[in-house]
């Protein structure tokens, strides 16, 4: 940390992560994000800047959590476009199956 002019500490964090800091420091440790990871990592990185051990802590808990509660199996996502031509018609895997052509006679 530097000091500004005026001799005042300038802190350069995060000042979105540094309210939730504050939070936890006046809720006596009640206040921890519990659904984002995002924010729980940089929320940790912030608590061991300040020498937060607790709020360290509890953070590598809700990671942890939020760890065992991952599914197992990867999810699969099946995206459906419509072909030129068809007005917003989606392909059908059947009609999008390529068939054999038949000779003319």
């Amino acid at each position: 940390s530097t000091r500004d002019e005026s001799g005042r500490f300038f802190i350069d964090r995060d000042g979105d992560v540094f309210g939730l800091v504050l939070d936890w420091l006046r809720t006596a440790g009640e206040s921890v994000p519990r659904h984002c990871p995002d924010v729980l990592r940089r929320l940790k990185l912030d608590a061991d800047f300040y020498g937060l051990d607790a709020l360290a802590n509890a953070c590598d808990a809700n990671l942890e959590a939020l760890e065992r509660k991952k599914p197992k199996t990867p999810v699969v996502v099946r995206v459906v476009q419509a072909a030129p031509g068809l007005n917003g018609r989606a392909l059908s895997p059947e009609s999008s199956a390529k068939k054999p052509r038949r000779a003319s006679t």
